[in-house]
């Protein structure tokens, strides 16, 4: 394993200068649902009277957060978890919604010393296979960048956010998402996932993630391995697993916020991890991506209205219309919103989504294919917080 330490804070500017190499894709998907539920904390999701119909559910067994199938609740209207939180999901334990809350969920890697400086990036390679949804590919190993809070506590399972830059930008420059000056939170593990190499067809995407790939890209089998690795080695709260990025990286946010969505035993990769999150900035998405999940996932979405093909402001609603559905959402776009507070454009919030896996849609002017730090940063804080204040 090589490691390399990145000695400063990376100042996000080079992101908006990497905007340039936008990559070259298109539009739109729809996507179904199934609402979350928030039962308890055990870890199986049983029928009967184990979870089921009228019986209450006990702390360790009963209607669990992610159950034996991924359910997050256990019987059909049994109560789940901790006995005083009403489940709601499949009726024997089978693929629920959501996935993914209901308190933390420690990974494999709590109680282990850390393996790296605290408070700086360090670089490390992850073996993947070259499987992908279609064709197979050659590549064998990727690099991404950890970055642990300062005060990193091995015993304490942290959020952790997969970060993806523009084209041409380094894996370290995502979003300062440690800065509380800029309005992040530092108590976080942090990781930048490099572009691959050798690089995606065709040559126009040379710098870019392989984000136009459809089924055999293979950024799929790379978030699995990655977040194997991080969860096995640090401390991970695998109920808090987030993505956000900006252009190329926005539209990796989009492919991973439709795919990864809850907790689902037949999906091919990461099949026990639901992204709990995901933020996307001035990205966009193709249709040959495999078919979404109907589990939801939380969204934001900074973009601007004279934002370009193939990043245009249509593919950014598109993704936001689609998402909506995702998260089932009464109304879709026509549904209620909230103003959602940003210091320059305009935010707004669905009202009628589940509170847990919000969708909210930030609208800037004149900003071109900026990454917009003073919003992304923030705003993105904010909803993870939130959303975590509900369901921890």
């Amino acid at each position: 394993m090589r490691q390399i330490v990145f000695g400063l804070p990376v100042v996000l500017s080079a992101l908006v200068v990497a905007g340039a190499c936008a990559p070259s894709n298109e539009a739109p998907n729809t996507g179904g649902h199934v609402v979350p539920s928030n039962g308890g904390s055990g870890a199986t999701g049983g029928t009967g009277a184990t979870a089921g119909s009228t019986s209450s559910g006990g702390a360790a067994a009963t209607g669990g957060t992610s159950g034996a199938a991924g359910s997050t609740v256990g019987g059909a209207s049994g109560t789940g978890g901790d006995g005083n939180i009403s489940g709601s999901g499949g009726s024997s334990g089978s693929a629920g919604s959501g996935g993914g809350t209901g308190g933390p969920k420690p990974s494999a890697g709590c109680g282990k010393p850390a393996i790296q400086e605290l408070g700086n990036y360090v670089a490390h390679t992850v073996a993947i296979t070259g499987a992908t949804l279609g064709e197979p590919d050659t590549h064998m190993s990727r690099e991404i960048w950890v970055r642990l809070p300062a005060n990193y506590d091995p015993n304490t399972p942290y959020r952790v956010v997969y970060q993806t830059v523009g084209c041409g930008a380094s894996g370290t420059s995502g979003y300062p998402l440690w800065e509380e000056g800029q309005g992040g939170d530092p108590n976080a593990i942090y990781v930048g996932l490099s572009r691959p190499d050798p690089p995606p067809d065709p040559p126009s995407m040379s710098t870019c993630y392989d984000n136009r790939g459809g089924v055999d890209s293979i950024e799929w089998e790379s978030l699995e391995k990655d977040h194997y690795f991080v969860r096995d080695n640090f401390c991970v709260d695998e109920n808090k697993v987030y993505t956000g990025g900006y252009s190329s990286g926005g539209w990796m946010s989009n492919m991973y916020g439709c795919y990864f969505g809850g907790i689902d035993p037949a999906r091919v990769f990461m099949p026990d991890v639901a992204l709990r999150g995901a933020l996307a900035v001035a990205g966009c998405w193709i249709d040959g991506n495999p078919p979404c999940s109907t589990q939801p996932v939380a969204r934001i979405w900074v973009h601007d209205e004279l934002d370009m093909a193939p990043n245009a402001y249509s593919c950014a609603t598109e993704q936001r219309d689609r998402s909506l559905g995702q998260n089932g959402c009464t109304g879709g776009a026509d549904g209620p919103t909230e103003v959602w507070e940003v210091p320059d454009g305009e935010c707004v919030k669905y009202t009628a989504c589940p509170a847990e896996y919000p969708v909210i849609f930030c609208t800037t002017q004149g900003r071109g294919h900026g990454a917009s730090n003073d919003i992304a940063i923030p705003e993105f804080t904010k909803m993870m917080q939130e959303i975590e204040a509900l369901t921890p």
